[in-house]
């Protein structure tokens, strides 16, 4: 098993790959599930940011790249950590959390905006993971 610990001086890469193909526009829940996997990668993300945070410094401790694959096959970005936290898109989701009481509440939640939902085409998934697998050979 890998255990190596990500640090600025030796930093690591988390690739995400997210099917965006026609298929993706089924109904999941009261939405689609390119919606769903969006918003997780988009909170996946966020995440990582807030993990490499100490404070008010952001460390660099790995690259994010995000491989989407439907119409084509697209790598997002293959960006710092410290990089994609200047991204400004935002977007406002309504989440349903406790009342402290036993019943849910709905509040509105900042949401950042990595990657957008998205369903077209096929599933070239060979291609994903080949261009993954370049990615990763470059790193």
């Amino acid at each position: 098993m890998y255990q190596e610990l990500l640090s600025s001086s030796k930093p690591g890469l988390i690739i995400i790959m997210i099917d965006q193909s026609g298929s993706m526009s089924d109904p999941y829940g009261d939405s689609t599930k390119a919606n769903f996997a969006g918003l997780a990668v988009n909170r996946v993300i966020a995440e990582i940011i807030t993990a490499c945070t100490a404070g008010d410094e952001i460390k660099d401790r790995c690259y994010v790249a995000v491989v989407g694959y439907g119409s084509g096959v697209n790598v997002a970005f293959l960006d710092k950590v410290s990089d994609l936290a200047k991204n400004p898109n935002t977007t406002m989701l309504k989440k349903k959390v406790s009342d402290g009481a036993g019943g849910l509440v709905e509040v509105d939640e900042v949401v950042r905006v990595f990657v957008n939902p998205t369903s077209s085409g096929g599933t070239p998934m060979t291609e994903a993971f080949k261009q993954a697998y370049q990615g990763v050979e470059k790193f």
